[in-house]
């Protein structure tokens, strides 16, 4: 896990973004209340594969419906939840049923507290729906800490993802299947 301090001109830039509307029929927050730690995330991420990486990528976040980056030929979908405190690696990731078949090859995941963006991980979508680590969820079904799920969803720990020390060698090879039978 990565932790990326957050710079006044990221949070002005996506106040700015902010559209106080959904995004599309599949987002779970009312009146897109999730848009602006959505986009804090995918400024951690552009600023990590531009800076860290040093991975060329195209921003298509207000274009596509499917994914928010292509780098390397694939496309990577930023999955980002608001935080008050660090994650901790029994903490759960989320991808709602709803967005099963979107046009993506690779999650990564986020969290924003409100100085700090956490790239918890990533992992390739083939393998996050077809694992038998994570688990699927129901709407209105409580969870282990009693939050109740807003819509269908499956759900990984973060502990299961792969790190981000990975991603560029993934993006250069073109991964999109990561896992075989023996996980890790």
């Amino acid at each position: 896990m990565l932790q990326i301090k957050i710079k006044p001109s990221w949070s002005e830039y996506a106040r700015d973004k902010e559209t106080h509307q959904r995004f599309n029929g599949t987002t779970i927050l009312d009146f897109g209340s999730g848009q602006y730690v959505g986009m804090l995330g995918e400024i951690a991420l552009g600023t990590f594969l531009r800076d860290v990486e040093n991975i060329s990528f195209e921003h298509c976040g207000f274009t596509s419906y499917d994914c928010d980056f292509i780098a390397g030929g694939l496309k990577i979908d930023v999955k980002t939840k608001a935080c008050n405190t660090p994650p901790l690696p029994h903490y759960t990731v989320h991808v709602t049923e709803s967005q099963k078949d979107r046009d993506c090859d690779i999650y990564v995941f986020c969290r924003a507290s409100p100085d700090t963006v956490y790239l918890l991980g990533w992992i390739p979508k083939a393998d996050f729906w077809s694992t038998d680590l994570g688990v699927d969820s129901r709407g209105g079904q409580a969870d282990y800490d009693g939050f109740i799920e807003r819509a269908d969803a499956r759900k990984l720990k973060v502990s299961d993802l792969l790190g981000m020390e990975l991603l560029a060698g993934a993006i250069e090879s073109g991964v999109t299947k990561y896992y075989t039978n023996n996980y890790k």
